[in-house]
């Protein structure tokens, strides 16, 4: 058995900014750092034995933050990238849906149209994610795994354990708080349940 959790980065400026992020990166906000930290008293709970973090610095910035005094190896994995934008990273997400109204209108309503200008397809991320997952319950039977990574990317990760088709992908939940947590537990057999989906209990008193 295998209990995989699953949580993303925390806040970045150009989260804030509304600005695509994707390959690019920003640094974590005074929130987004609060958020790790506050990740991190949860973290020591669950008695992790392998942290699975994509090589982007506002993961391994909230990877560090989460982690603190914990000794748990980690493995850093380009399948856990963000979804690549192309050159849409780094310029405003609604000046960029007015440039290109199509695009941006099938990126989040209608990914199985979709069709970069440049940067990723979702085929791409869904082909990339589900190989992790695929190592993940081949090499780490009977240990407790947690994966940091981002909005989309968990997205794509947990449209296999929703069993949701690609066209579903925008309506069957919103992108995940940031820093916050997905249990899913998965049997040898490869039956698995999802016990907590996007639970920010430990940092949701900072909304208030």
């Amino acid at each position: 058995m295998i209990n995989l959790y699953v949580t993303r980065h925390g806040q970045t400026v150009w989260n804030v900014e509304r600005k695509f992020q994707g390959r690019k990166d920003s640094p974590l906000t005074e929130l987004g750092k609060m958020q790790a930290l506050l990740f991190h008293e949860r973290l020591k709970k669950l008695d992790v034995d392998i942290i699975y973090c994509s090589p982007s610095q506002r993961t391994i910035e909230t990877m560090r933050l989460m982690k603190g005094e914990l000794e748990i190896p980690v493995v850093f994995s380009e399948k856990l990238y963000e979804m690549g934008f192309g050159d849409w990273e780094g310029k405003n997400i609604i000046e960029i849906g007015e440039k290109y109204p199509v695009e941006c209108n099938n990126l989040y309503h209608h990914p199985d149209t979709y069709l970069p200008i440049t940067g990723e397809t979702y085929e791409s991320v869904f082909d990339r994610t589900k190989s992790l997952i695929d190592e993940i319950l081949e090499k780490e039977q009977d240990k407790n795994v947690l994966v940091i990574t981002h909005g989309i990317t968990r997205k794509a990760i947990m449209t296999f354990f929703q069993e949701k088709s690609l066209e579903e992908f925008w309506n069957m939940e919103a992108i995940a708080k940031q820093a916050s947590l997905t249990h899913i537990k998965i049997q040898e057999d490869g039956s698995y349940e999802v016990l907590l989906k996007n639970d920010y209990m430990h940092w949701k008193h900072l909304e208030e």
